[in-house]
């Protein structure tokens, strides 16, 4: 799952880490930055690490590998005049926490969807006359019902779940044999 962080130039972002996360790239605001360079630090402990310096002329994007586990207190400022973009995903300690996260997001986005498809109204083609109807029940091709429609849903999501699934397991796999 996603994580990402938009620090406005000398705030500092303050947080007691809930759902462990990587952070991957350090991102200069083209859209607010000037010639002046911007440092992106982190603050752990009592102590502050500057993580990288971005310059709209040179470095614009820095790669990092940071991770936080859950129950860490950390802090991100930037120094500068620029926004800088912190960008990477959430860590998720084991299969059943990912589930959870991924099924809380498909019923989000599937009530959403219902509501959307349920405000539209059935209408035949015009394209498609009784004639067309009759041959492809000849075929033994099934037509959906209203009440199938939503079908169509479930096996989206039941792949799109699967292929994440899939995506997160290359990302680990990456991380673990380039380093």
């Amino acid at each position: 799952m996603f994580w990402g962080l938009i620090m406005e130039p000398n705030k500092r972002y303050s947080q007691t880490v809930e759902n462990s996360f990587h952070v991957s790239m350090a991102s200069l605001d083209l859209t607010t930055a000037n010639d002046v360079k911007v440092q992106v630090i982190l603050c752990y402990g009592d102590r502050n690490y500057l993580l990288c310096t971005l310059h709209k002329g040179s470095a614009w994007q820095v790669p990092l590998d940071l991770n936080f586990q859950g129950g860490t207190q950390i802090a991100f400022t930037c120094n500068g005049n620029s926004r800088v973009h912190l960008t990477g995903y959430l860590i998720m300690e084991d299969i059943e926490d990912f589930d959870k996260c991924l099924n809380e997001d498909m019923q989000i986005e599937g009530k959403e969807m219902n509501k959307k498809i349920s405000k539209r109204k059935a209408v035949e083609s015009p394209k498609e006359n009784k004639e067309s109807k009759r041959l492809k029940q000849q075929e033994n091709i099934e037509l959906p019902d209203k009440d199938d429609d939503f079908a169509y849903i479930d096996i989206y999501i039941y792949i799109f779940k699967y292929f994440y699934y899939f995506m997160l397991l290359s990302v680990v796999l990456n991380e673990k044999f380039l380093n």
